[in-house]
């Protein structure tokens, strides 16, 4: 089951942090949630920094110094921990391991490797996982079986909600369309081990039959957002998964 933790907001509410806190887990859904509710809570300066356009100095001055005003001062800091080995980036985690400042907030897209995490034991750690449900279903994506699919995806619902299966189901059509198109070799950024797991999956379907599919899931995604759809989301997706 996802892992939701629910931290008591006051402490942001009135502008203040008393630890380092870090954000991560494969549901970024969730943990953008909880992002968005704690900016939302603050009551400061809000200075938001990308990991990979990040250096040593102006994450000192982000830090060290002051807000106009007087104001409290909050720093988020976006998907550091996944960016590739550099010395830049080796700088700022020893920069953070030392100082541990209070006004921080580091934000992961992805479940942050274990190895990492030990030397941050003083800072409130935070994770948003996916259920297992989920990722079955997802594997179990074909056109043969529409009435199991949709079997998978109310159990995978009693673990999360719609908008993040909507959102996995765009990756997962995205790298479906690729390994039906490339095979292994267009899916640099998959692990070793699912490569042959998607491409075997992508054989199922016509590449026709893929692009109509992920065109509709973005046609979905854009009714939602837009206030254009006439059903819930989780019903536009029983209707999509019946569509296969």
């Amino acid at each position: 089951m996802d892992k939701l933790i629910h931290a008591p907001l006051i402490s942001y509410m009135i502008g203040l942090l008393t630890n380092m806190l870090i954000i991560h887990g494969d549901n970024q859904v969730a943990s953008r949630n909880r992002l968005k509710a704690l900016l939302e809570s603050f009551k400061g300066e809000i200075i938001r920094l990308e990991g990979k356009l990040l250096d040593l100095a102006a994450l000192k001055q982000g830090i060290e110094s002051k807000s106009l005003f007087g104001q409290a001062k909050l720093i988020v800091i976006e998907n550091l921990f996944s960016l590739r080995k550099s010395l830049i980036k080796e700088k700022i985690l020893e920069y953070l391991k030392k100082e541990m400042p209070s006004n921080l907030i580091l934000w992961e897209g992805i479940k942050i490797d274990g190895r990492s995490l030990p030397a941050f034991s003083k800072a409130k750690i935070e994770k948003y996982e996916i259920g297992k449900t989920i990722f079955r279903f997802l594997d179990s994506l074909t056109p043969e079986n529409p009435k199991n699919l949709i079997q998978l995806y109310h159990q995978a619902l009693s673990q999360s909600g719609a908008e993040l299966i909507l959102f996995l189901l765009e990756r997962q059509m995205r790298m479906l369309i690729i390994a039906n198109d490339l095979g292994e070799k267009g899916l640099n950024e998959v692990p070793p081990w699912k490569k042959g797991l998607l491409v075997r999956q992508a054989k199922k379907f016509k590449k026709q039959i893929l692009i109509r599919q992920y065109l509709q899931l973005l046609n979905i995604e854009y009714n939602q957002k837009t206030g254009k759809a006439s059903l819930p989301l989780i019903s536009q997706l029983d209707l999509w998964l019946a569509s296969f």
